[in-house]
């Protein structure tokens, strides 16, 4: 009698249950039903469920809803002090929402055994769509977190989790606070760990959407630090080297996303991703501080504006419209600063200072540092190989080193990135021609490097991340001294330092010998001396210079004095200069 009264008891609650959550759970079991023995073995019977099935670890038990297959209901015998593991699958589309009878586990897991007490055991299980889903299961993510995320993004029939749990999420009256029950599991930061929800940009669970990956390449949920993180990949390895630094980028979710928590999707915004180019409360030095006011995403082409990250890189840069965020398009040096940087210069050592790559001063053709020693028409003898000698009319053999990207940022190119002779960086997609002339040739890097050369092949130069787009603008030199590879160039003329040029035998007094040397009749030398100073904007010890900061010659008058050069300087050719009445060698010989 006493079990027939709790078999009716526990099949009113279950019913109750399923009252409240939609579905109706089978009675309990039948009534004279086989009992266990006591101390030897229990019984433990299920309650046919309806939209889902109850399974036991060992198989025995495997009673789903009628006509799915999974027909082992009847009642199973476990040893005495052997536990029986009973799990509830729901069905396609449902979710598993409570236990009923012996099992009171929170989740969709239960074990059974004796140790509490000898009784017979038995067992059901509720199952319900998402919108008819008690509360009684919310602590199993399979069925919390999609509800949660409905709720953010404003399903019809989704719950509204902030009427009962409050708008930041601590609880009110009997609702329990979502923080303390998440702090339980370890997730006490769980409203400002980005992971938490999004997990990384580039896991495998949740593959990266758009140019998730280009920006953030990092893997592992440690690796980012949190809601509003203007951190960059310098900042999370601020000891290692360029090489050793992982070969990707990693901006924090701040520099794109808001870091005003105000406007989180968690706190009553809009359910759609926020991207936020413009904060004023951004600090200054951050790569956020330094966009535009304007600076913003447009959802329609899918592009961003007025972003540091995607600039010249000057003190007052200018700004560069991405390409649309899911285009997979894959920026180039031309991609933000063009190839060369050719910004309109604003004067010696000013904030729009450029020396990349600007126009002589008769405006015939242009100079900059893409170029290694200009010729008597004004062009790089990089490359020019057999060549006839304008002055004495002989062929002579005349070729330079080439000056690129990584002469003068030696830590943000990718040393990997270079050509047959593995030792100089290659990049020739740029253009350096910036007048329709009869010279433009010479600055076409494909004039000479094309896809079918061995010897000249084509290269689209990379950078390392670890020190580009940080918000500085690093300036280290080449400080290598080795042997560049350079065995095109006929002995016994062939350089063994990486910077040289050949028909360079002369022995002028203003060009200091100290980090310079002949091998037959190439100019050798390296730049391990040079430095500059970004306050001033001025290089010394560059040897490319020739005499420019060499402190040891004495020369006074205008035109013998060698002073530090500064960034901006303008080269004179064919109009004097004002200041000595001199022409050409001043490019190099006195700064302005």
């Amino acid at each position: 009698m006493e079990r027939k009264v709790a078999s009716l008891a526990l099949a009113v609650a279950t019913l109750g249950l399923a009252a409240c959550g939609g579905q109706k759970a089978a009675q309990g079991p039948a009534a004279g039903e086989q009992g266990g023995t006591f101390g030897q073995y229990y019984i433990v019977s299920v309650s046919r469920p309806v939209g889902g099935t109850i399974r036991s670890s060992d198989g025995r038990i495997n009673c789903g809803t009628v006509g799915g297959g999974n027909d082992l209901c009847a009642p199973v015998s476990f040893g005495w002090k052997v536990e029986a593991e009973i799990t509830a699958i729901p069905d396609p589309e449902l979710y598993f929402q409570s236990w009923a009878a012996d099992c009171d586990a929170p989740g969709p897991t239960c074990t059974l055994d004796t140790s509490n007490s000898g009784a017979d055991k038995w067992v059901a299980a509720v199952f319900n769509p998402p919108e008819r889903l008690g509360h009684g299961n919310y602590l199993s993510p399979s069925a919390h977190a999609p509800r949660f995320f409905a709720f953010l993004a404003g399903e019809p029939g989704a719950p509204r989790c902030t009427t009962c749990h409050g708008r930041d999420y601590a609880g009110m009256a009997n609702a329990p606070s979502c923080t303390s029950c998440h702090a339980q599991s370890g997730h006490a930061d769980w409203l400002t760990d980005c992971t938490f929800c999004h997990w990384y940009p580039t896991s495998t669970s949740r593959p990266p959407t758009g140019a998730h990956s280009a920006h953030y390449g990092l893997s592992g949920p440690g690796a980012i630090t949190g809601y509003g993180d203007l951190t960059t990949l310098q900042d999370a390895y601020p000891s290692a080297a360029p090489t050793e630094a992982p070969n990707a980028y990693a901006f924090g979710c701040g520099n794109c996303h808001p870091i005003d928590a105000g406007e989180h999707s968690l706190n009553g915004g809009s359910p759609a991703p926020k991207v936020v180019l413009y904060e004023s409360s951004a600090p200054g030095g951050s790569l956020k501080g330094r966009n535009t006011a304007t600076a913003a995403y447009d959802p329609a082409t899918k592009t961003c504006s007025g972003a540091y990250c995607h600039s010249s890189g000057q003190q007052n840069p200018t700004f560069a419209t991405t390409p649309a965020w899911d285009s997979g398009t894959h920026l180039a040096c031309n991609g933000c600063h063009a190839n060369p940087p050719r910004y309109g210069s604003g004067g010696v050592g000013t904030a729009t200072a450029n020396s990349h790559l600007q126009f002589s001063s008769d405006a015939a053709s242009p100079w900059g540092h893409y170029a290694f020693v200009m010729t008597e028409r004004r062009y790089t003898q990089h490359g020019r190989g057999i060549a006839r000698d304008f002055l004495t009319g002989q062929t002579v053999y005349s070729d330079a080193a080439p000056i690129t990207c990584q002469t003068c940022h030696f830590d943000t190119t990718d040393p990997s990135s270079t050509g047959p002779s593995g030792f100089y960086w290659l990049d020739t997609t740029g253009d350096y021609a910036l007048l329709p002339n009869a010279w433009n040739y010479a600055y076409v890097c494909t004039a000479c490097h094309s896809a079918a050369s061995a010897t000249a092949p084509v290269g689209q130069g990379r950078v390392l991340p670890l020190r580009h787009v940080n918000g500085s603008r690093d300036v280290q030199f080449d400080s290598r001294t080795g042997d560049p590879g350079a065995s095109w160039v006929p002995a016994p003329s062939t350089p063994v330092r990486p910077y040289w040029f050949t028909q360079g035998s002369t022995t002028s007094a203003w060009w200091s010998s100290t980090n310079r040397n002949l091998v037959g009749t190439t100019s050798q030398f390296d730049l391990s001396p040079a430095r500059y100073d970004p306050v001033q904007k001025t290089c010394t010890n560059v040897t490319c210079h020739m005499a420019q900061g060499n402190t040891s010659y004495t020369g006074t008058t205008p035109a013998t004095r060698f002073e530090v050069l500064r960034w901006g300087a303008p080269y004179y050719v064919s109009t004097n200069d004002p200041a000595t009445g001199r022409t050409t060698c001043t490019a190099c010989h006195r700064n302005m």
